[in-house]
């Protein structure tokens, strides 16, 4: 069983969370942002702040960014980059009852929720959260930093740029493409 933290005690830690207890990882504790509350969620407590990160790589290899992302990819992506910068493990985070091709490459840092469905020749880029509910289709490419809500569809072949949000239930038709740092409200249907 490795041992972990999880940087972020908010909303998204919880979902990060409940992933982690699933494949079985032992949680050690969340960091907080520096100004942040200490809460104890789903039974874990905060053991630090994330001025405390360097000292905890010297005992631990597993961080995963429980830091959500609405209004703003960067408290995220700062995050993700503080934990590459001290040479966390970061691995993709896969629930164990999302359904991903084998086909499908997914990168460092990104949490792909429970009930996901992605399907073949998709690429999935670093710090990226794939909510749950979501159905990403065959060739779809989502750029690093980015956001896919609760339930959104992606139909085949569909490309978004990095930094990117999209809101819960919205669906992307077939070959859609949506620039980088674009904010798409929750059920939004988009055609190109």
């Amino acid at each position: 069983m490795p041992d972990a933290i999880v940087v972020g005690n908010g909303g998204h830690a919880i979902s990060i969370i409940d992933i982690l207890f699933e494949l079985n990882y032992r949680i050690l504790g969340t960091i907080k942002p520096t100004d942040g509350e200490n809460n104890t969620i789903c039974g874990i407590d905060t053991i630090g702040t994330d001025l405390d990160l360097p000292k905890l790589r010297k005992k631990i290899d597993f961080a995963f960014n429980g830091i959500g992302q609405i209004k703003d990819h960067l408290p995220r992506k700062n995050v993700y980059e503080k934990l590459l910068t001290l040479d966390f493990k970061i691995p993709p985070l896969i629930s164990p009852s999302a359904n991903i091709s084998k086909h499908v490459n997914i990168g460092l840092g990104t949490s792909v929720h429970a009930q996901s469905f992605i399907n073949a020749q998709t690429f999935i880029g670093d710090n990226c959260i794939i909510n749950s509910g979501s159905i990403i289709e065959h060739g779809c490419i989502i750029e690093k930093n980015t956001h896919i809500s609760t339930g959104v569809i992606l139909n085949g072949n569909v490309k978004i740029g990095k930094n990117c949000f999209i809101g819960s239930g919205s669906i992307l038709y077939q070959d859609s493409e949506v620039l980088d740092n674009v904010i798409i409200p929750a059920g939004s249907i988009i055609k190109n």
